[in-house]
């Protein structure tokens, strides 16, 4: 009996241990069998990370192209910083540019600057006569003729240098065929309309151009005539018949004569200065087609016998005593 029981127990942990083999044997083939019977999802899995490492490796290689433009936007003159520099350097030239408007502003700005500049410093030369001092009307005429007879010699200085250019026009210039102008009265216009204009050579072909067209009219001609011989002629020959009594005839002269001489050179010195600011302000309304005077010789004829008609009129007579 004893022993029956010990046979049945052994025989039972047989049993037990042969289902636990049973049971791992199962349990590793499971998973492959698992495995298998999922077959569609595993794939769809893996198309999954297929993609997904797909779109990794576009997303990396659109990076790296981005970083590799970046890379090339460094030296390359489209990027924002190059693009910067080329327009900086287009605006820097654009300031020699004519054409610039904000290159023509400035340039117009610059004329203007040297044109009162040049006004001012002629204004300045005979600043002494209207200063109180003790000087003597004798001694303040002896200063005007110096500086008289400086300025003549720069006058022919620079008329001759301009005889070498294409711009002299008063050389050859005549109001009509019967113009005969002796050879000095013409540098004596030379002298004053050359140097009123500051040896300009753009300012005195736009005076010419300015003449020209009031030749081409007869009703204008008159109004190109008493500029001429009228008013730029009539102050200079005045001053050079001032300077001439003060080189000549100074010493001889009485206090009163002196007095007089004195007062008579100080108003055509002044005539002369207003010559030259009327005279540029005329070209600059031009070239900036002003009231249309550049395109419109009727309203070109009134301004220039409006603005010069005066000058007629505040002349010395000529063969005045002093």
């Amino acid at each position: 009996m004893t022993k029956n029981k010990l046979n049945i127990i052994k025989l039972n942990i047989a049993i037990v241990l042969a289902l636990i083999c049973i049971s791992c044997d199962v349990n590793k083939i499971d998973p492959k069998i698992k495995s298998h019977t999922n077959t569609k999802q595993t794939t769809q899995n893996f198309k999954n990370k297929s993609q997904g490492l797909k779109k990794n490796s576009n997303q990396e290689s659109q990076d790296s192209g981005s970083s590799n433009q970046e890379s090339q936007n460094l030296g390359n003159p489209s990027n924002q910083k190059s693009q910067d520099l080329k327009n900086y350097s287009n605006q820097s030239r654009d300031l020699g540019n004519p054409s610039n408007q904000e290159s023509q502003k400035y340039r117009f700005l610059n004329k203007e600057s040297q044109r009162f500049r040049f006004l001012h410093q002629e204004s300045q030369k005979y600043e002494f006569l209207y200063q109180e001092s003790q000087e003597n009307g004798v001694s303040k005429l002896e200063k005007i003729g110096k500086i008289l007879e400086t300025e003549k010699k720069q006058e022919y200085a620079q008329i001759d240098n301009i005889a070498t250019t294409q711009f002299d026009f008063l050389e050859t210039f005549k109001l009509d065929s019967d113009d005969n102008i002796s050879g000095d009265k013409r540098i004596q216009l030379k002298r004053i309309i050359y140097s009123s204009l500051n040896y300009d050579t753009n300012k005195i072909e736009t005076l010419k151009e300015i003449l020209e067209k009031l030749l081409k009219n007869y009703k204008h001609k008159n109004i190109a005539k008493e500029f001429i011989y009228d008013t730029s002629l009539g102050i200079q020959l005045n001053l050079d018949s001032r300077l001439e009594k003060i080189t000549n005839k100074l010493l001889t002269l009485s206090q009163e004569e002196s007095k007089q001489l004195l007062v008579n050179m100080k108003y055509d010195l002044k005539l002369k200065q207003r010559f030259a600011k009327t005279l540029n302000e005329t070209i600059d309304a031009y070239n900036q087609n002003s009231q249309n005077i550049k395109t419109d010789d009727e309203k070109l004829a009134n301004h220039m016998n409006e603005n010069f008609k005066d000058f007629n009129s505040s002349l010395n007579p000529l063969y005045s005593t002093y």
